[in-house]
Formats: structure tokens, sequence, C-alpha cells
């Protein structure tokens, strides 16, 4: 299982596969990169899907050091 930010997965295979691969537009993809939304990218036995994280309720948790923290832990471990 490989997990990526939105933004490096736009980088590594462009908006248009990205978008094929996650079974949505192009235009879907362009408009979650350009509003900075945390989104991650799960590429797996099933294929690509993907989850965003967001505020639930009327809180206010720090999403970015979330983000973040999801991004360094569940990085594929080296052979």
């Amino acid at each position: 299982m490989d997990i990526l930010t939105l933004e490096k997965a736009v980088r590594m295979y462009k908006q248009d596969p990205l978008a094929e691969l996650l079974g949505v537009t192009q235009g879907a993809v362009q408009q979650a990169s350009g509003k900075n939304r945390n989104i991650f990218i799960v590429q797996d036995d099933d294929g690509y899907t993907a989850f965003e994280i967001k505020p639930a309720f009327r809180t206010n948790p720090n999403i970015n050091d979330i983000s973040q923290l999801i991004s360094s832990g569940l990085q594929p471990e080296e052979a």
C-alpha cells in the first residue's frame, strides 16, 4: 500500500493520468489541487482511491500537522 498527498501524486502522474486512475475528471483534480485541500491518494491491490481530512463539527484541529503525521507515518517501508 502506498499513500501520497494529492500534491505529490499530481507531480508524479500529472493531472490527466491521475484523474483516470481515480475515475474522476481532470477538472476535479485541478480544482482540488488549486484549493490546497488535504487529500491523500491510496494505491493498493484494489487500485487507486482517495480520502480527505477535514474538520468535523465546529472544531478547529491543526489539519496541516495531522496531514504531515499521516504522510510521514504511512510511507512504504524500505526493503
